[in-house]
């Protein structure tokens, strides 16, 4: 199994850091949204063609869906693990896809947000509700303070933002993941490469006790020569005691 390339991982980490920024950013202010209105917004307009009622949630969980596959791009930088670069690709698709419905909900709400024409001079705090009027001829309430409406907003502006930039560095890092997988760096296990650095010169010293050789002695008698003469040493004593052979002496060769 391949390594992931230095390059790509450090590349996953950075995204998987922003990933997590943007995350924290959006989903903190989800948080503050969803505290500061009820769990089901709703507000009724009136005007000459009759009335219309909206309700929206919480769409807080868009910049969560990516901290998950944050943390994950901060373990492939760190280790370069294969499985850990399949894992962080699957589960950063998958945030990717929430965080974009995260964005179009928000976006929509925000753009009917801002049609409205909210003017905090037309608008009074009745009961725990607001009432707005635009321009004498249409006018809504909304089952929240108006001091709400007015910090509502930014709010929603801010998530928007931080989902937005969510989505983008998720596209980058899926794109960036796929290629990495494609180019992985493979690994033999048990094979050690040792590189001497150049200029440089390696000396040995040996020491060991050398035993003289005994001079070679050829024996061989070369071809078409004679052999070494041998001769006879008389003996001129006998230190032994006599012996009692009774075979006849020889003298001189002559028996």
């Amino acid at each position: 199994m391949g390594q992931i390339q230095k390059k790509f991982a450090l590349t996953i980490g950075i995204c998987g850091i922003l990933s997590l920024l943007f995350s924290f950013i959006s989903t903190v202010c989800g948080w503050v949204f969803a505290s500061k209105i009820p769990y089901n917004i709703q507000f009724r307009s009136f005007d000459e063609y009759g009335i219309t009622s909206y309700s929206f949630g919480v769409y807080w969980w868009g910049g969560l869906a990516l901290f998950g596959p944050g943390i994950l791009g901060i373990v492939v930088a760190y280790t370069k693990n294969f499985c850990a670069m399949v894992a962080f690709l699957i589960f950063n698709i998958i945030g990717m896809l929430a965080a974009i419905a995260c964005f179009i909900v928000v976006a929509l709400v925000l753009v009917v947000w801002t049609g409205l024409g909210i003017d905090d001079n037309s608008c009074k705090s009745i009961l725990e509700t607001c009432t707005c009027t635009v321009n004498y001829k249409r006018s809504f309430i909304i089952n929240t303070s108006c001091e709400t409406l007015s910090s509502i907003q930014p709010l929603l502006l801010t998530i928007s933002i931080g989902v937005a930039l969510s989505v983008f560095v998720a596209f980058i890092a899926s794109y960036v993941s796929c290629s990495s997988l494609c180019n992985t760096e493979q690994v033999y296990p048990g094979m050690v490469v040792v590189q001497q650095p150049s200029n440089m010169v390696v000396m040995a010293n040996t020491q060991f006790n050398q035993v003289p050789q005994a001079p070679y002695y050829n024996q061989q008698i070369p071809y078409g020569g004679l052999p070494p003469a041998y001769s006879s040493v008389p003996v001129t004593s006998y230190d032994h005691n006599p012996t009692h052979d009774k075979a006849a002496l020889i003298d001189d060769g002559v028996v």
